[in-house]
């Protein structure tokens, strides 16, 4: 049972009317009902619904009529941003009411306390009332047709209308003017909370009086229609995910006044759904801020779009359009894209900016959307995959979910050119690689970082992000010494897009060889990638780096070893010319001295319990080695003095062997050989060009 208690901040009170039914003591059998009113969300028909999707909303009715809602408070003031609640390391704070007299860490002993953090517990507080409270109460109405059920949705939509437009327009630092919201600090999390209400107010207009339904229409539904639509507001890149989510909010306020008018101005201004689609998304499907969690992001604004536009009887589901290459794309295509990079685990690889990290069962509601609209683009594997990973089933998916299709497909090596992302998938390895567009203000300084894993056991991952609050979102996250990658003088790399200078993917090996410039520092940079299973070693991954100039620089190869555990050089010290700014986020010593092997130096280590690393230590090269704020094991190679052309050599092993692996390399101008057991590797760097030799 959920309790709703009263709290201190200046709030209204919202209680049964006189004479309604308080408690609900009903049998719990049966509590679908047809309705003829379309929900928005699905075709809801209760006949044709799985026991799964049965029982999900009929759990929804059964949590919305055990609430103790006789007082339930809203605070009359917007809240904050919600990324100040965050803890100073990046862990989220866990909202709960009534709001405590100070916020909890669990992973920390921090305490925090505040009006930034009041504050922001108050747009949560927003959230909770109209999504969890609201909604629910909308939707238990119409699947329910009983009025007691949707009186706490009405008494909700009734006293937001009551004082929402005298609040300020505030940005998140305060400042009251056109920017940011009411309820929120900004015009993005007013059209996610404008999207439910929106929805909440279609469900329940059947129990509404004339005069109820245009106070909730005049006095909340238009107000926060204007605030998206000041001039300040719509004053960014029309290409911004903020405004798919303008416009999934303009569709569901259309559908909630039956404004056809408005809902057109969502499909066609020039920040809308259509120019969107055609300019969004590349070549390849995916959009254009390089971002799987943005992509996702994107799409789930523009799913409810979709919705919106068909009670219209506008079909948006067969829309297309000619992409630059002249070839078509259709609008299933984005919301199919992305299924191609998913991990053997059912993760996402956590490209640019991705704060929690997504995987299979976060884009349930996608799958089952995309499943309803186009059954036969949707792989049944990933599909079920989700569903299987998913504690508990949302409402939404439960409204869209329809019987997968029978098709059997198997996720294979790829590229994906246009995006800059290429996958081997090699006897259980699953290994990607990132040379794509920068992604704007979501981009990282990232080129050829790549993710390595096998099963559920990871070796290298894009650390993504923390909350944008955070001073290390923008100062180490971003940088390109956060990641595992080769680049130059310890700087950023530039804002640029990389190339695939080759690729070859067979049954018994699989390769890859992508280059970025740094025109201001006149280098290439070439990574090569090369997984195959050796009889003696098991499954090998040889990880290259090359670095070509006119002017000698140094040479930088980072790795992140996410499960290994640090591994401090030698010396007391390091010599890395790091910012002080930089300094705080690592913890690295350097290695006066490394183990000489027979195959020269090198450093072994594990990572987790079944890869293993060599890294070898070129002559005239340093290395350093600790932990950084991402975790695990930080490694950083570089020159001792500055070269315009150097190479460095990795050596991953994923197996359960124990033999010690002989690990020689020689390179020569443009060429190198790397000779692994009875293998000869011969790379030529010139040609971009590579083969295997049994000896």
């Amino acid at each position: 049972m959920i309790l709703l208690f009263l709290f201190s901040i200046s709030s209204g009170c919202l209680s049964h009317e006189e004479g309604e039914i308080a408690e609900h003591e009903k049998e719990t059998a049966s509590l679908l009902i047809y309705s003829e009113r379309e929900s928005i969300i699905g075709d809801f028909l209760p006949q044709q619904m799985s026991l799964t999707q049965s029982n999900a909303l009929e759990q929804l009715i059964r949590n919305h009529r055990m609430l103790d809602y006789n007082i339930t408070e809203i605070p009359r003031e917007g809240g904050n941003w919600t990324h100040y609640f965050v803890c100073s390391g990046g862990e989220k704070i866990d909202y709960v009411f009534p709001m405590p007299d100070e916020f909890s860490c669990a992973k920390s002993d921090e305490k925090m306390s505040g009006e930034q953090y009041e504050s922001a517990w108050i747009a949560f507080r927003h959230r909770e009332i109209i999504r969890e409270l609201g909604l629910n109460s909308g939707l238990a109405y119409h699947l329910t047709g009983d009025v007691s059920d949707g009186q706490l949705a009405k008494n909700i939509l009734l006293e937001y209308s009551s004082f929402y437009a005298d609040l300020p327009i505030q940005d998140r630092f305060g400042k009251q003017g056109e920017f940011g919201g009411k309820l929120t600090r900004q015009s993005l999390d007013e059209a996610v909370l404008l999207t439910e209400l929106a929805w909440t107010h279609y469900l329940i207009k059947p129990i509404l009086t004339h005069e109820q339904n245009l106070t909730i229409t005049s006095g909340l539904i238009a107000p926060m229609v204007d605030v998206l639509n000041t001039p300040t507001n719509q004053n960014r890149n029309p290409l911004s995910n903020w405004f798919s989510f303008h416009n999934a909010a303009l569709g569901m306020a259309a559908v909630s006044t039956n404004n056809s008018s408005l809902m057109e101005i969502s499909l066609t201004q020039s920040n809308g759904l259509y120019f969107q689609l055609e300019n969004g998304f590349d070549e390849d499907g995916f959009w254009h801020e390089g971002s799987i969690a943005y992509h996702n992001y994107t799409l789930t604004a523009m799913a409810m779009c979709i919705e919106a536009a068909k009670y219209f009887m506008i079909d948006i589901e067969t829309y297309s359009w000619e992409k630059k290459s002249g070839a078509t794309m259709s609008i299933k295509d984005p919301f199919i894209a992305h299924l191609s990079l998913v991990k053997p685990d059912g993760t996402f690889p956590r490209l640019n900016d991705d704060i929690l990290g997504s995987d299979l069962s976060s884009v349930l509601d996608l799958l089952e959307f995309t499943n309803r609209y186009w059954p036969s683009a949707v792989p049944s594997k990933p599909l079920k995959q989700a569903r299987e990973m998913s504690k508990s089933i949302s409402i939404k998916s439960a409204l869209w979910m329809t019987e997968p299709n029978d098709s059997v497909s198997e996720l294979t090596s790829l590229n994906f050119e246009v995006a800059g992302l290429s996958i081997i998938r090699q006897g259980g390895i699953y290994l990607l690689v990132d040379y794509g567009p920068h992604g704007g203000g979501h981009g990282h300084f990232d080129k050829l970082n790549v993710e390595i894993s096998s099963g559920n056991s990871t070796l290298l991952e894009d650390p993504g992000t923390v909350a944008y609050s955070l001073p290390s979102s923008k100062n180490w996250y971003r940088t390109s010494l956060a990641h595992s990658l080769p680049f130059i003088d310890m700087k950023n790399q530039p804002e640029t897009t990389g190339k695939l200078m080759h690729y070859d993917f067979t049954d018994n090996l699989s390769s890859l060889m992508v280059q970025y410039t740094d025109e201001t520092a006149g280098m290439s940079v070439t990574r090569m990638l090369l997984v195959y299973n050796s009889e003696e070693y098991g499954t090998l991954i040889l990880d290259a780096s090359r670095w070509e100039g006119v002017a000698p620089k140094i040479a930088t190869q980072t790795f992140h070893f996410l499960e290994a555990e640090p591994i401090y050089g030698d010396s007391d010290s390091n010599s890395l010319n790091l910012s002080q700014e930089i300094e705080s986020y690592v913890d690295v010593r350097r290695w006066d001295s490394i183990t000489d092997n027979e195959s020269g130096n090198v450093l072994q280590f594990t990572s987790g319990s079944e890869w293993k690393t060599l890294v070898h230590v070129m002559q005239g090269n340093e290395l350093h080695s600790g932990t950084s704020i991402n975790g695990g094991a930080l490694i950083i190679q570089s020159n001792l003095e500055p070269s315009a052309n150097s190479t460095m050599f990795a050596l991953h092993r994923y197996s359960g062997l124990n033999n010690t692996i002989s690990f020689e390399i020689s390179s020569l101008n443009n060429s190198s050989i790397v000779n692994i057991g009875s293998s000869k590797i011969h790379i030529d760097w010139s040609d971009y060009d590579l083969f295997v030799e049994q000896v």
